[in-house]
């Protein structure tokens, strides 16, 4: 949830740079105090939009995380042991993606799939336009798709209260 969350609060790119715990416990407190969120939320904005830089860079895929699968899959490729690095348990950590996702927001596309990159994971395709936020979730049969996707839609209803 809290992944989705920091996914979700930022609907133009990015992420967040608050941490995630405060913003998380903030929405499930069940308080209601809209205020208290509004003024969580609106700095996180405006730090995250002056870094176009790395937003830039990651939409792209020139992510630090890109770099290393392709030196990874370079050195298979021809042969060569794979480096100590990517034999580290906490490399594995970060390239255990439990949610996977693209976005798919352009005038040529309807609808469209992102298929989830781990066993355990959900694929997540979505867009934002104007006057609509559609996404399709994709897993396999293990996970609850129906409640990820009710998760989704209260989130936003959370967030669109708040922003």
């Amino acid at each position: 949830m809290a992944r989705l969350l920091t996914k979700s609060c930022f609907l133009k790119g990015g992420s967040s740079c608050a941490p995630g715990s405060v913003l998380l416990r903030a929405y499930s407190s069940g308080s209601g105090d809209t205020e208290y969120l509004h003024r969580s939320i609106v700095p996180t904005m405006h730090f995250q939009k002056s870094l176009p830089s790395v937003n830039i860079l990651t939409r792209y895929g020139q992510g630090f995380d890109r770099h290393l699968f392709a030196l990874r899959y370079l050195a298979a490729g021809k042969g060569m042991n794979v480096p100590d690095l990517f034999q580290d348990p906490a490399y594995a950590r970060i390239n255990h993606n439990v949610l996977s996702t693209s976005t798919l927001t352009s005038p040529a596309v309807q609808l469209g799939g992102f298929a989830p990159v781990v066993p355990d994971g959900f694929g997540v395709g979505y867009g934002v336009h104007d006057d609509w936020i559609g996404c399709n979730v994709t897993a396999y049969p293990a996970r609850d798709v129906k409640q990820f996707v009710q998760c989704v839609h209260q989130s936003l209803e959370d967030i669109f209260k708040v922003v």
